[in-house]
C-alpha cells in the first residue's frame, strides 16, 4: 500500500510487541489489516502526561492513526477498543497469547494484507477469556486455523492418520478439523469439546518447526 510522506493513515490492529527507547519513547509492533506487521515509533508515549501510556501496551487492540516519514512509521493517535486487561493479569494466558504471536510472526510481514491473521489473533485472545472453553482447545483451534489461512493446512485425514485411532474416533476427528476449516474466524470459539474427541484433538500435531 503506497503512502505519501506525512499522510495520516488509519489502520485496525493489535500491539504484539513493545520496546522502550531513549528516555520517554517507545517502539510498538502492530499487526495491522492494511499494512501487515509494522514497527511504529510512539514518541513521548512513556511520559506521565502522555495520553498514549495505556494505549501503547502489549495486546492493545483498536484503530491506530500513523504517518510515515522516510522508512519509519510514527504514531499519531490510538482509539483502543480492547485492552485485554483480564488477560494481561493472568500469567498462563499471557504465555499462551505470546505463543500465538510467535506463530503469527512466522507468516506475516510489512505491506501484507493481514486481515485474517489479525482477526484470528483477536478472536483467539477472546477465546482465552471465555470461561466455557478450555485454553488448550483454544490453542489447538488457533493452530489448525492459522495453518489453514497460511496455506499449510493438511488434509484432515493426513492429520488424523498420524494418531492411532479407531475408525469411529478418526472419522469424528476428521469432521472436527473440516468444521474448523469451514468455520468463519468469528465463530471459532463458540463450542467446547469433551470425551475422546477432546483428547484426540489435543494430540494432533501441526508442523510449525521450520517456521519458528
Amino acid at each position: 500500500m503506497a503512502i505519501l510522506k506525512n499522510e495520516i493513515i488509519s489502520i485496525n490492529g493489535i500491539i504484539i510487541g513493545t520496546q522502550d527507547i531513549k528516555e520517554l519513547d517507545k517502539v510498538i509492533e502492530i499487526l495491522s489489516d492494511k499494512l501487515g506487521r509494522i514497527k511504529v515509533f510512539a514518541f513521548s508515549a512513556r511520559s506521565p502526561k502522555s495520553s498514549n501510556i495505556a494505549k501503547t501496551r502489549l495486546f492493545c487492540a483498536g484503530k491506530f492513526e500513523i504517518t510515515k516519514s522516510k522508512d519509519n512509521y510514527s504514531l499519531v493517535s490510538a482509539d483502543i477498543e480492547n485492552y485485554y486487561d483480564d488477560l494481561i493479569m493472568d500469567y498462563d494466558k499471557v504465555l499462551t497469547a505470546s505463543n500465538f504471536v510467535k506463530l503469527i510472526k512466522s507468516f506475516t510481514y510489512e505491506n501484507m494484507d493481514c486481515t485474517d491473521e489479525l482477526n484470528l489473533l483477536c478472536y483467539s485472545l477472546n477465546g482465552l477469556l471465555n470461561p466455557n472453553i478450555n485454553d488448550e482447545v483454544v490453542s489447538k483451534i488457533f493452530e489448525v486455523k492459522l495453518a489453514q489461512i497460511s496455506g499449510i493446512g493438511e488434509d484432515p485425514d493426513v492429520i488424523s492418520s498420524k494418531l492411532s485411532l479407531n475408525p469411529v474416533n478418526k472419522q469424528n476427528l476428521n469432521k472436527l478439523i473440516n468444521y474448523i476449516y469451514a468455520m468463519p474466524i468469528s465463530k471459532l470459539y463458540s463450542f467446547n469439546l469433551s470425551g475422546a474427541l477432546h483428547e484426540d484433538f489435543l494430540k494432533i500435531s501441526i508442523n510449525f518447526k521450520d517456521l519458528t
